[in-house]
């Protein structure tokens, strides 16, 4: 009984002890040299990959001509720097495969965690370079117009004036003021005008007894 208690403790010290080991997680393997194609340096952009037990591993993209990665130290930008292959499916000794714009390189390497910058020069007999994938266009969202709710506007009701019937104002006919006759004592329009008459006679007889008498003389 007591062997069997020991066992146990044994098994169970060693496991906890090993687990921090098993659960570290894989460090990256850094890789950096030259590139050619054709027996040519290969031109800025391309593109080096990687495949551990058939899966992507990592990949740069070239910033200069016929090199890949930076080497040891710190690049001065973050796309100058080296290949790092890693993931969960690899562990170490894993052989990883190279290539060069997708068409395999004539070199592979075997894992190592937290290893490099390992210097590895790459080459191919040729590469056709890669045509970058096209982004999505993105479908244009239409724009819904909301529609203007129309305004109704109260219809003023309009108040009665009343209509004020004028009072008629009689017309005031004015009396004729009869025209003042010019102070002729007794004499009236007539008897001026008889007057008139009778002195025109007069003043005819007058006339015709002068013109007679000088006849009468002489025929005496």
């Amino acid at each position: 009984m007591k062997y069997k208690i020991a066992t146990i403790a044994v098994l169970f010290c060693i496991l906890v002890l090993a687990a921090p080991a098993l659960a570290q997680p894989q460090l990256p393997h850094a890789f950096y040299g030259d590139v050619t194609i054709g027996g040519q340096p290969a031109p800025v952009d391309t593109v080096v990959s990687t495949k551990v037990n058939g899966e992507e591993s990592g990949s740069v993209t070239t910033w200069e001509e016929g090199g890949y990665g930076w080497g040891p130290g710190s690049p001065p930008e973050e796309y100058q720097g080296n290949l790092l292959v890693q993931g969960d499916h690899i562990s170490s000794g894993d052989t990883i495969e190279f290539y060069i714009n997708g068409v395999k390189a004539d070199k592979t390497w075997l894992f190592e965690s937290g290893a490099g910058p390992t210097r590895l020069d790459l080459t191919v007999a040729d590469a056709p370079p890669i045509t970058p994938t096209p982004s999505p266009t993105p479908t244009a969202t239409p724009t819904v117009t909301p529609t203007a709710t129309p305004t109704v506007t109260p219809t003023a009701t309009p108040t009665a004036t009343p209509t004020v019937t004028p009072t008629a104002t009689p017309t005031v006919t004015p009396t004729p003021t009869p025209t003042p006759t010019p102070d002729g004592g007794w004499l009236g329009p007539g008897a001026i005008a008889g007057i008139v008459v009778a002195a025109l006679i007069l003043v005819g007889l007058i006339i015709w007894l002068i013109v007679r008498h000088p006849l009468r003389r002489s025929r005496g």
